[in-house]
């Protein structure tokens, strides 16, 4: 849901600003600008260039749902993160269920979602974690 949501927004965004193609090949170079417009953040394009590399070594097609399937969930993190900020007004629709519309209310559960996600993935002890505030963090994000 939260990759979905979030590919459908930037593919709003992509086309109202006239772009051809899909975001995810952003020729504009527009998901490492600042704020301020100026082309400042390589990671995303870091992230995507080696979701091609799995698309292309698992032989599958090289689509945009391809490569989105492939992205890891931290390039979705960072894609609600401060560094991004000037993304927040047209990507924040995808998050109808938020307290408000403010993106620290995205980013922080995200973050702690991650953090979460990567202790289970790495096999280390989760008993110390708070569940239940986990499962705010879910219903915040996903509704």
């Amino acid at each position: 849901m939260f990759r979905n949501a979030l590919d459908a927004r930037l593919a709003e965004r992509h086309l109202a600003l006239g772009c051809s193609g899909h975001w995810v090949f952003d020729d504009f170079r527009e998901l490492g600008r600042d704020g301020n417009g100026v082309d400042k953040h390589r990671q995303p394009y870091k992230d995507i260039a080696e979701s091609i590399g799995r698309v292309r070594r698992n032989r599958k097609p090289l689509s945009p749902g391809q490569i989105i399937s492939e992205l890891l969930f931290g390039f979705w993190h960072q894609m609600v993160s401060r560094r991004q900020m000037f993304l927040w007004p047209d990507i924040a629709g995808a998050f109808p269920h938020a307290p408000t519309r403010d993106q620290s209310t995205i980013q922080d559960p995200v973050k702690r979602l991650r953090e979460l996600r990567n202790r289970i993935g790495h096999h280390h002890w989760v008993w110390s974690e708070d569940v239940q505030a986990r499962y705010g963090d879910l219903l915040s994000v996903a509704g």
